[in-house]
């Protein structure tokens, strides 16, 4: 007795909604919590049960529940399914199945008054009862709905159980129902409810007073969800990145987050609506994607995804001239798709990896294989520009190749040109291709290297 005190204080505790402990960022608040019993009244539940019939103590404890709960909580809603009590076990009736009591709220008087009127009598149709049972709950998609089967017995009917998977979990049946079997072997009915819900014996009333407390308690508690970013070490101690949870059938954005640690370093508690799978992805460069998470309702899941992270700082020589803003693309090493463009004076965090850089200067550097390693910065910093001043004495087409004995390229355009223009360039050799547009000759084609300085200005009259 002391214990089942002690059980029926736990599961009034849980439903007043104490705080966690962690720091909660998001709460899902159904619009109310539904559990619909659904009890075997067949003739076999007027056999002894430790010294009472086993219908007598499934009564019993159905109204203890009910009552209790709905003390404690008034936005729960009990409703009362029986099967196998309106026609005798010789008909054999495969569609003996009847809602007594349809979901409400204080409406445990009315689930009392059914259970006394009834007497066991039939057979067990047990799938059947279940289809039907689907319709009992009210058509919204703000409430968390559960079962708790009480039965003493399989399938008599040959209805098959496993093709109600589909169907629960369009009608928003938040867990797998919860059987409740009083006095079944063990194996056997593991065996049979697997495919459908979880399975749980007793064997006499203080044990099936344990069992419906626990999983009703299970039903109403709210499902919280816990997501530890490991780093490379396998530690949760990545954070301070955004995150999103999809609908894993149709791809529906459902929540949005920015990972937080606590000031434990614990991460955040969220409280998730417990119905279907979800898809998370967490938005790290480049991203990471988790799928089709199932999430234990009325419990604290942990979700783990590895995204080992480490910094890439880009600097520049001088801060204070040269360039007044530059970018450089980030890929995947060997990839050529661009992850990020990242400003130069920042630093951005990447997972563990090896990635190549294009960095927009005149010309462009490029850097390939960049190795990222976890917990540290990788620095990279580039001389501050120079500048080329152009003066032109006539209208010439002119531009800027790199100075090389072998290959040389074009980095800059001037085009055609009358008046001084400029631009920055990296340091380094260069030479000046122009041709006076006065002719169009290519003939007059002239060459001039010359050097470019940081922080200095190189002037050239053509």
């Amino acid at each position: 007795m002391r214990r089942t005190k002690i059980l029926l204080i736990t599961l009034l505790l849980a439903l007043a909604g104490l705080p966690c402990e962690a720091q909660s960022r998001f709460a899902y608040q159904p619009d109310a919590s539904r559990i619909l019993f659904i009890l075997d009244a067949s003739g076999s539940m007027l056999n002894a049960f430790g010294g009472q019939t086993k219908y007598a103590i499934a009564q019993k404890v159905i109204n203890h529940i009910t009552d209790s709960v709905m003390k404690a909580n008034p936005k729960v809603e009990f409703a009362l399914r029986v099967l196998g009590h309106q026609y005798p076990d010789a008909a054999h009736n495969c569609t003996d199945t009847k809602l007594e009591v349809p979901f409400s709220r204080n409406d445990a008087a009315q689930v009392a008054a059914a259970l006394s009127r009834i007497t066991p009598q039939g057979n067990t149709p047990l799938a059947y009862t279940l289809f039907q049972a689907l319709g009992d709950f009210p058509a919204d998609t703000l409430s968390t709905n559960a079962i708790v089967l009480i039965t003493d017995g399989v399938e008599t009917c040959e209805g098959n159980l496993c093709a109600l998977q589909d169907a629960l979990a369009k009608k928003r049946i938040a867990m797998r129902p919860f059987i409740v079997g009083m006095g079944l072997n063990p194996d056997t009915g593991m065996a049979y409810f697997k495919c459908i819900g979880t399975f749980y014996n007793t064997y006499n009333e203080a044990s099936m007073n344990h069992v419906v407390n626990a999983v009703v308690s299970q039903a109403l508690n709210t499902t919280s969800v816990q997501v530890n970013l490991l780093s490379a070490y396998g530690q949760p101690t990545e954070s301070n990145v955004e995150m999103s949870f999809y609908d894993h059938g149709t791809g529906k954005l459902r929540y949005q987050f920015v990972h937080t640690l606590t000031a434990a370093g614990i991460p955040d508690t969220l409280y998730l609506d417990p119905v279907g799978h979800y898809d998370l992805v967490i938005h790290t460069i480049p991203e990471v994607k988790k799928e089709d998470i199932e999430l234990v309702p009325g419990k604290h899941n942990q979700v783990a995804v590895e995204v080992p992270r480490g910094n890439l700082s880009l600097e520049m020589d001088n801060v204070s001239s040269g360039y007044s803003a530059v970018q450089c693309l980030v890929r995947e090493a060997g990839s050529d798709a661009i992850l990020n463009v990242q400003d130069f004076k920042t630093s951005t965090a990447y997972l563990v990896g090896h990635y190549d850089l294009e960095i927009l200067t005149t010309p462009r550097i490029l850097m390939q294989d960049v190795e990222i390693e976890q917990s540290r910065t990788k620095s990279i910093k580039i001389p501050m520009a120079g500048t080329l001043q152009i003066v032109p004495s006539q209208a010439s087409s002119a531009s800027v190749l790199t100075n090389s004995e072998e290959m040389t390229h074009k980095v800059w355009d001037f085009y055609s040109v009358s008046t001084p223009e400029s631009v920055e360039l990296q340091p380094g050799n260069y030479q000046l291709v122009f041709r006076p547009d006065k002719g169009k000759q290519a003939g007059n084609t002239r060459v001039i290297p010359f050097t470019v300085t940081s922080g200095k200005t190189t002037a050239i009259k053509i």
